[in-house]
């Protein structure tokens, strides 16, 4: 981070817009705030750390010539075609959609002379980070700052390598712009995944853009976990070049690689900030197209509702592709060539632009190998989807068999897989807290001391303020629940209204557990000494509905920040109401919370589960020790905890206490 005192600190006003990058994506919404004359009234700034002064790419779409796209970009579309072959098919007519290409430094003269042209402040530098202050962006860059109202981010995204979700891979590609001695090219057909090339163990095909007779882009693409080496793409180019053309000479080159995957880039914490093109989850994750995506994205822009969003079983139809690309790589030129063997390309088109129904995908599926998609349903299943969530659903559905047959047989079995669970990952999660800090004055030996000090002066508030205890413990344990449903969604915690809907979240999950069960949560209320005067009082009954629906209402918002996770935890919440207080709470802690918690500390602190488990092992048998002296408490003075459900309870609660800071302050520094 750059020192504030050699910072250049732009004082004037806020600038209204201000576009980081002038890449396709905020370079089509620079052209469309032009469209609209935001310029005559707005004060914009570009900020560029590249000079864009030569033709480093090609941009393709296919539209019909009627769309507003192809309307805006007439004057830079260099050709467009009206016919398509792809691989070794015959050529099929295009005319209701033709194939349009633009030269990128097309693009770039065409807005380099826009911001030259109109009152557009204009920055180059490298973006080193955004302030966001109450009343305008920081934006830092090369020694310098201004102030923006609206930043559009486009910087590249991080993509983290998630192989475990095989859900990440590179198309990468190299070509040659050529022009031929002799004339053979048809300048109004181009040719498309031409997989007639050598496939290396990767998915690599051929594109051929005609410029002219004799003139036209021959590239090389690769899908694959590595990306294309370019002195052996030269080799097959020239190769392919000479055995279907001739004789040729060099023009220029084209090289790049972009992200296929289906991760995706969370949206900015403060609205002021717009992520863009692949930064705001433009890009197709299986065929690299965006651009046209992009251009909808900026003429959306006063009216978000119209803007492109991907329907989720195009998203699962992109993961499936990837899990076979990435497992079987050679499987992928059986694939395409049966998709274009079998379907028009009108077909495979709206496909690909996420407009097709269903019954036209069922189509399209069925022309396909069925087998690879079939194992990679297997994998998505048992690899995107948690297994700690497959093996909770697992022993939920063993447990309402065995209670079909025997209801004792299944309770043992529920108890002994709670137990299981405690000692594998519940108890661990909260054992490794000493791993959690990371000052250089660290002594192993104070932190225990200090970590016994916590339990033990709260048990003794137990004693004094059994009331008061209950209440905090369920204030602190809801916010920590929520903190860390927040976390496993990528939800950021900066705002003040996310840290209350995670402690709203926790609460409802929390409450959804007693008054579903509110009977036995009564009773063991009322064998803590000093809560049951208090229980009696409130008369819970009363508010059970109430209670049941307002939390389930708080459950709401789930479903729009991940389905996933809304539809395991309503369906945990759910099915634990036919089980006992103990196995529904037990199955929520362990099945899902203090698994969460567990790859949070082991992905964070980057270290593997066995080792973090060793790690444990010492403050997992002291937590033990502990418990077992509540126990010893319970049978030697009953009057003073006379349940084995309060002893759990009031032992989590003191456990719990040091340990839910320490994550607290743990998940705070990784935010």
């Amino acid at each position: 981070m750059l020192s504030d005192q050699n910072l250049n600190v732009n004082k004037a006003m806020p600038y209204d817009y201000v576009f980081i990058g002038m890449g396709a994506s905020n370079g089509l919404m620079l052209l469309e705030f032009i469209k609209r004359g935001y310029h005559q009234t707005k004060r914009i700034a570009v900020i560029e750390s590249q000079h864009k002064n030569t033709n480093d790419k090609t941009y393709c779409f296919w539209s019909s010539p009627n769309d507003t796209i192809v309307q805006d970009l007439s004057s830079i579309i260099s050709h467009q075609y009206q016919f398509v072959q792809t691989n070794t098919n015959k050529v099929q007519s295009i005319q209701d959609q033709p194939y349009y290409c633009i030269k990128s430094i097309d693009f770039y003269n065409l807005l380099h002379a826009t911001i030259a042209s109109h009152p557009i402040d204009k920055f180059d530098g490298q973006v080193a980070y955004l302030n966001p202050l109450p009343d305008c962006i920081e934006i830092v860059f090369e020694q310098q700052v201004i102030t923006g109202t609206i930043v559009f981010d486009s910087r590249p995204p991080v993509f983290t390598k998630e192989l475990h979700n095989q859900s990440y891979l590179l198309q990468s590609f190299f070509g040659y712009h050529i022009r031929l001695q002799d004339s053979k090219l048809n300048v109004d057909t181009f040719q498309m995944m031409n997989f007639d090339v050598d496939q290396s163990n990767y998915t690599q095909f051929v594109y051929n853009l005609p410029y002219a007779s004799n003139e036209c882009l021959v590239e090389l693409t690769r899908f694959g976990v590595d990306t294309i080496d370019i002195d052996y793409a030269k080799k097959i180019l020239d190769e392919k070049i000479k055995a279907q053309f001739g004789a040729y000479e060099i023009v220029a080159e084209e090289e790049g690689c972009i992200p296929m995957t289906v991760l995706k880039q969370q949206a900015s914490i403060d609205k002021r900030i717009i992520n863009m093109g692949a930064r705001a989850n433009l890009i197709k994750p299986t065929t690299g197209y965006g651009f046209k995506k992009m251009h909808a994205f900026a003429a959306a822009f006063e009216n978000p509702a119209q803007a492109p969003i991907t329907k989720a079983r195009f998203l699962f139809y992109d993961h499936l592709l990837l899990i076979i690309l990435i497992r079987w790589p050679n499987l992928g030129k059986k694939i395409f060539t049966a998709l274009f063997q079998n379907n028009t390309i009108q077909r495979i088109f709206t496909f690909l632009d996420e407009k097709s129904g269903v019954s036209e995908e069922v189509k399209i599926f069925a022309s396909l190998p069925i087998i690879p998609f079939l194992k990679a349903c297997v994998i998505y299943l048992t690899s995107y989807i948690k297994k700690s969530y497959l093996f909770t659903v697992g022993c939920m559905l063993a447990y309402f068999l065995l209670n079909l047959v025997s209801p004792n047989v299944a309770a043992w079995f529920g108890y002994t897989c709670l137990i299981a669970g405690l000692l594998v990952v519940g108890i661990p999660h909260g054992a490794v807290d000493h791993l959690l800090l990371t000052s250089k004055k660290f002594n192993l030996l104070k932190f225990v001391v200090q970590y016994l000090l916590i339990i033990a002066a709260y048990f003794m508030v137990w004693q004094w303020f059994p009331v008061f205890s209950l209440l905090l413990f369920i204030a602190y344990s809801a916010f920590h629940f929520g903190e860390s449903e927040m976390v496993e969604m990528q939800v950021s915690m900066h705002s003040f209204a996310q840290k209350a809907y995670a402690f709203a979240l926790g609460l409802s999950i929390l409450l959804l557990i007693i008054f579903l069960h509110l009977n036995e949560s009564i009773l063991v209320l009322n064998n803590m000494q000093g809560v049951s005067d208090f229980v009696a009082t409130l008369n819970l009954f009363q508010y059970k509905n109430i209670v049941i629906a307002v939390s389930g209402v708080l459950l709401m918002p789930l479903w729009w920040i991940s389905k996933k996770t809304c539809l395991f935890l309503v369906g945990i919440l759910l099915l634990g109401t036919q089980m006992p207080l103990m196995l529904a709470f037990g199955l929520y802690f362990v099945g899902s919370h203090s698994v969460n918690a567990w790859g949070h500390i082991a992905g964070k602190l980057k270290i593997a589960p066995k080792k973090l488990y060793l790690e444990s092992l010492p403050f997992n048998v002291g937590a033990l020790l502990i418990f077992l002296l509540f126990f010893y408490l319970q049978q030697t003075n009953p009057q003073l905890i006379q349940s084995y459900a309060a002893v759990f309870f009031v032992f989590l609660a003191c456990v719990s206490l040091p340990h839910i800071i320490l994550m607290h302050l743990f998940y705070k520094k990784e935010n």
